[in-house]
């Protein structure tokens, strides 16, 4: 029997590092199929995980990377609402952010985040840091029961 699917939510609205994301995962060769799902803002990001309206079938992420700077409900209104739920506070989440303000980074942790990576300025370290995490995260995650 096959292992199922990897699945990563990326909550990020630039298309580049979209892009960069994508490619990481295609450069990480970890022995197990993944699923990258994108959405744009935190409205979406959390109805996908709550499974509501348009994504009721969608399937749970084990990995969300989040970007704090989102259009409407920021980065770190959805992990306080991630962590603060009972039934989704078990998936781990990966704040990667270009902030370095040490408010939005002590916000990040209080909020159980579990880990706040700062992104490279420029497009070599942004895929270099994607590839480490993305790497990481897929070869030593066991995720929790569904």
């Amino acid at each position: 029997m096959s292992e199922r699917s990897f699945e990563i939510l990326l909550v990020e609205d630039n298309p580049a590092d979209v892009e960069l994301t994508r490619i990481a995962l295609r450069r990480c060769d970890v022995g197990r199929d993944t699923n990258l799902r994108v959405v744009e803002c935190g409205e979406d990001a959390l109805a996908l995980v709550r499974r509501e309206g348009e994504y009721a079938e969608a399937a749970r992420p084990d990995l969300i990377l989040l970007d704090i700077q989102l259009p409407g409900k920021d980065g770190v209104q959805v992990l306080r609402e991630i962590k603060e739920d009972d039934e989704l506070r078990l998936i781990p989440v990966i704040v990667m952010s270009s902030s370095d303000f040490e408010d939005d980074v002590r916000r990040c942790y209080e909020y159980r985040a579990n880990s706040y990576i700062r992104k490279a300025a420029d497009m070599p370290g942004l895929e270099k840091i994607m590839t480490s995490v993305v790497g990481f995260w897929l070869a030593s995650l066991t995720p929790p029961p569904s």
